[in-house]
């Protein structure tokens, strides 16, 4: 999930009272309510299911290019909405990443990457806002799959990904998870074994 927050002055004003920080630092809970306020600011949100997500990945070849165009198309999106021409966002990889990504769309903006873009508070706005769709997704794949989906690379992560391959087959990762990460192969280890 890849979100944009446009934000003007009386906006950060908002959000500043709001207490919008780095998405890392806030609980679950929090996350959710912040989000529901945060909704009502002009706001793009691009979500990739994870069979979506891994056709990409395997168009793109590269996680930072397949990042830099969820980036682009939420900056698009959010630069309709509003005509903005400023962005600043957490800076993930090269910068020219980012800035081929919006060229490809045509897009002429002035683009800010920052290392640690997160404490500025618009920034910080978008990340609670990916956050929770990401933590709404994982919920909504919980329930299609019939189980509680643990979040992260943890053994919780391995031990439940290897009951849902054990009762749908390996093909379900697709389903439910990036296949790329080394996770899956943890999952898939000793899966099959008598």
């Amino acid at each position: 999930v890849v979100a944009a927050v446009y934000a003007d002055e009386a906006r950060i004003k908002y959000l500043l009272e709001e207490g919008v920080c780095d998405s890392k630092r806030l609980s679950d809970t929090m996350i959710v309510r912040l989000a529901n306020k945060l909704r009502k600011l002009p706001h793009s949100i691009v979500k990739i299911t994870p069979p979506k997500y891994n056709d990409l990945y395997s168009s793109f070849g590269n996680l930072n290019t397949l990042l830099a165009w969820g980036h682009a198309t939420a900056i698009e999106e959010l630069h309709e909405k509003t005509q903005c021409k400023n962005v600043l966002i957490d800076q993930f990889a090269n910068e020219i990443v980012v800035e081929s990504a919006l060229a490809k769309k045509k897009l002429s903006l002035n683009l800010d990457q920052r290392h640690k873009g997160e404490e500025d508070p618009v920034v910080a706005a978008a990340s609670i806002l990916a956050r929770d769709g990401f933590l709404h997704g994982i919920e909504a794949l919980g329930k299609k799959v019939e189980m509680e989906l643990p979040k992260g690379a943890s053994k919780q992560v391995i031990a439940a990904g290897k009951r849902l391959v054990a009762k749908h087959g390996p093909d379900i990762l697709k389903e439910v998870g990036k296949l790329h990460f080394r996770t899956r192969n943890e999952i898939l280890q000793d899966s099959f074994l008598c």
